[in-house]
């Protein structure tokens, strides 16, 4: 029997880890300020079953640190507007503790310390905020 001609089609397996496993995964993504990468691995977890509690567990621990990053950088867009760049640099700074990806952080921070970095001034005062001898009000 010649087996060169034989017609094989490929075989595509999907192995999927156990819904524990990709929990603990998510539990050390958000633990590492991770998020997007939490919310992908709960996306790939079953909510049903035995590890129902778990599931809503991580789910409600995740929805509370995105909760709280969108807060922070709601506040720091508002500082931004009111040219507050040390209270942006500070709910910056928070946001990217909770998730050390958020693009949007990283850029706030940034233009923050730009502004500082321009006028001058570690502490985030502008010219006009200084008295003649240079030095920030305490």
């Amino acid at each position: 029997m010649r087996f060169s001609n034989a017609n094989v089609s490929a075989i595509t397996v999907s192995v999927t880890e156990p819904d524990s496993t990709n929990i603990s995964g998510v539990h050390r993504a958000s633990r590492d300020g991770d998020l997007n990468a939490a919310r992908k691995m709960l996306s790939e977890v079953s909510p049903g079953g035995k590890g129902r509690g778990d599931f809503l567990e991580v789910q409600a621990d995740l929805l509370r640190l995105e909760g709280r990053r969108n807060r922070l950088i709601r506040q720091a867009l508002a500082c931004g507007d009111a040219e507050e760049w040390i209270c942006v640099s500070i709910n910056a700074r928070k946001a990217l503790n909770i998730d050390r990806r958020s693009q949007i952080a990283k850029t706030l921070l940034a233009r923050a310390a730009a502004v500082a970095a321009q006028t001058g001034a570690a502490d985030g005062t502008t010219n006009e905020e200084r008295p003649e001898g240079g030095i920030a009000p305490q």
